[in-house]
This record gives C-alpha cells, structure tokens and sequence, in this order.
C-alpha cells in the first residue's frame, strides 16, 4: 500500500492511497472525524475497479493528526483482535 502526498501546507494534505478500498478509507475518516483538531476529513474513490482513494484532511497540524488517526486505529484493532483471540480459547 503506498501513499502519495499530491498537496500540503500547514493545515491540510492531500494524498492518494494505492490499494484502499471504502473499507479502510471510511475508518480513517471516521477516526479523523471523531478528533477535535479536524476540520475536514474525506475522501473520494473515482472508480471502484482503480482500487485508490484522494483523501483530503484539513487540521491544525495535518501529519499529526493523521499519525494519531493510525495509532489509534491500530490500537482499536489489536484490542479487537485480543476479544477475539479470548473467545478462540
């Protein structure tokens, strides 16, 4: 998965994300939405068959904010992944 910054500046970045599908792309947007700091998070898939995403994330501080997005995605999952692996046993 690779992602590709198309615009920045100290409030908002643009990137496109290689590989993501309305899965991935509605997490990190809803997680991006849920954070005080975000003004805007959204994201647009031009056609399902192209398989990648322009995200567009107006912040105060932009890479900030979406590393704190991924940690607490992460974070969100190995906790999900744990119940998971309780119920295994």
């Amino acid at each position: 998965m690779k992602l590709k910054i198309i615009e920045e500046n100290k409030k908002k970045i643009v990137f496109e994300i290689e590989e993501a599908d309305h899965t991935l792309l509605n997490l990190l947007k809803e997680q991006l939405n849920n954070m005080e700091d975000v003004n805007i998070a959204t994201y647009n898939i031009e056609h399902p068959l192209l398989k990648k995403g322009k995200f567009i994330l107006e912040a105060k501080n932009p890479r900030e904010t979406f590393n704190k997005a991924i940690d607490k995605i992460k974070n969100e999952l190995n906790t999900f992944k744990r119940h998971i692996e309780r119920l295994e046993k």
